[in-house]
């Protein structure tokens, strides 16, 4: 480059370059930190009872005063003192050591009609080979199946 006249431009000096003291400089904005994993709470998972048998709630929702509800509801509400609710929740309510059928009636589907029916364990009683086999059914009737 010249200038007006024909005479060149000198050369801006070099920057002279100091060396940095931190060889790891921090950058200008914070590092983010992610937060401390959260603790998983394992579901709670089927106990044996003293015999070894295997100790798990019914799936089905059942009747208590005219309504349908289920071993959640029953823990919720504090209702495990109740004998019925307990046979039908023995694992939530801590009654896994004591084999007896649920004397509620429950929902559940009938594998050969495909149809939602409400019954008692009598109902399984009457031909336990093939209604203990229904899945959740040994969990609700566990004294005519041999659950426990």
């Amino acid at each position: 480059p010249f200038a007006c006249d024909d005479s060149p431009i000198p050369a801006p000096a070099p920057t002279p370059t100091v060396p940095n003291p931190n060889p790891n400089p921090t950058p200008p904005f914070p590092t983010p930190t992610l937060p401390a994993p959260t603790p998983t709470v394992p579901a709670p998972t089927p106990d044996d009872d003293d015999n070894g048998n295997e100790c798990s709630d019914s799936p089905f929702e059942f009747v208590f005063r005219g309504e349908f509800v289920n071993c959640a509801w029953v823990e919720g509400e504090g209702f495990c003192s109740n004998a019925k609710l307990s046979e039908m929740c023995p694992f939530t309510c801590g009654t896994c050591d004591e084999c007896a059928d649920s004397r509620s009636r429950f929902e559940f589907e009938d594998p050969e009609s495909g149809r939602t029916i409400v019954r008692k364990c009598r109902y399984v009683a009457r031909n336990d080979e093939e209604r203990c086999g229904i899945p959740g059914i040994s969990d609700t009737c566990r004294d005519t199946c041999g659950s426990c």
